[in-house]
């Protein structure tokens, strides 16, 4: 079984920003244990794409550009089968994602209440 993935930041203009495009060959790097439950197994970080697959093999961080408002993401999952064709029930599985901005330096301040910090811890300033 191969998983083909596809994450675009569907904010940016004038064409989505492609923030990871590849596909993984779940059986050569995974063991039979973690393949025996199916829809119980995860892409890792340490698993390798596919050579020459995609346009984008490294996930790109989801982070927006400080100062500005939030982005959304489209993430679409396509399981494969031996030949490389789309399985019908797992075709372009769609799931999306929203990321806050990072906010200014003055917002990103510490704003705690000393009081109500536990064991009289002092904030850091």
């Amino acid at each position: 079984a191969k998983l083909q993935v596809h994450m675009e930041d569907i904010t940016t203009t004038p064409k989505p920003t492609t923030h990871w495009d590849a596909t993984y060959d779940m059986r050569r790097f995974l063991g039979t244990d973690d393949l025996a439950i199916p829809g119980q197994f995860r892409l890792t970080r340490t698993l390798p794409p596919i050579t020459r697959t995609g346009a984008q093999r490294r996930f790109l961080t989801i982070c927006p550009p400080e100062g500005g408002g939030p982005h959304q993401y489209k993430l679409k999952v396509t399981a494969l089968d031996d030949e490389d064709n789309p399985i019908e029930y797992f075709k372009d599985e769609v799931t999306t994602y929203q990321a806050q901005a990072p906010g200014s330096e003055e917002e990103m301040e510490f704003s705690g209440n000393p009081a109500t910090m536990e064991n009289g811890q002092q904030p850091m300033t």
